[in-house]
């Protein structure tokens, strides 16, 4: 049993944070397991140039981003006005999408979703790349479905208002399960934008209501290095 990475970069244009992406992803790279990267023609040439070893890595560039940003969407009221845009919401939600056309072109039996900049909040980010090499062969995984960072006290918790707040009962930065899994909860995922529309939301709000249908397991983790330290625990 193995495990296949999978992340992506997509960014505004004119943002001027390219560098700083490609420096945390520079972690990713160096931990040198099997890893898909999603992005855009610019930045696909920008890694080529920056990463010479790239063996272990797909770039892959011709794939968009979730187009929801292009269209008249209403955000939720209490929300972070310059970072929570109509932009950010659908780069989040193309998480699954890439997951998904992923899990359809390998033959591992495990997909794992890590965020392009999750090294960001490592404070030990040697230590975390180990737990990535000791994720990459799937000893001792046996998941049955996709697992999961919560927090909150996520167990059992409802949110009270997706529509205006963002709920943590999902943390967002990694996912890992069977491969085959991921198409249902990227369909799943369109199908609660649809009947939400024209109100577009954090990832991790439509995630909260698969949490409740069953589709997602939540192990208790932060936002720090517990988002896999607590999944080898976990497993």
């Amino acid at each position: 049993m193995t495990v296949t990475f999978v992340t992506a970069l997509y960014l505004p244009k004119e943002s001027g944070a390219a560098e700083k992406y490609l420096d945390l992803g520079t972690w990713l790279v160096t931990a040198k397991v099997p890893l898909w990267i999603y992005t855009t023609p610019d930045q696909a040439f920008q890694m080529r140039e920056r990463w010479t070893e790239l063996s272990h890595i797909r770039i892959v560039e011709d794939v968009d981003m979730e187009p929801y940003w292009t269209q008249e969407v209403t955000l939720p009221e209490e929300r972070n006005v310059q970072k929570d845009t109509p932009f950010y919401m659908s780069v989040q939600l193309t998480k699954l999408k890439v997951c998904a056309l992923t899990a359809g072109k390998i033959d591992t039996d495990m997909l794992c979703w890590l965020d392009f900049g999750l090294f960001h909040i490592f404070q030990d980010k040697p230590a975390m790349i180990q737990v990535l090499k000791g994720l990459e062969s799937g000893r001792g995984l046996g998941l049955t479905q996709i697992t999961l960072p919560g927090g909150y006290d996520p167990v059992g918790r409802t949110c009270s208002d997706l529509l205006h707040r963002i709920c943590w009962k999902n943390l967002g930065g990694v996912l890992i399960g069977p491969t085959e899994a991921f198409e249902e909860a990227y369909f799943r995922q369109r199908s609660l934008v649809e009947l939400m529309w024209p109100r577009l939301l954090w990832e991790v709000n439509y995630w909260a209501v698969l949490t409740e249908e069953g589709l997602f397991d939540l192990y208790e983790a932060d936002h720090n290095e517990s988002i896999l330290a607590n999944l080898i625990d976990r497993i």
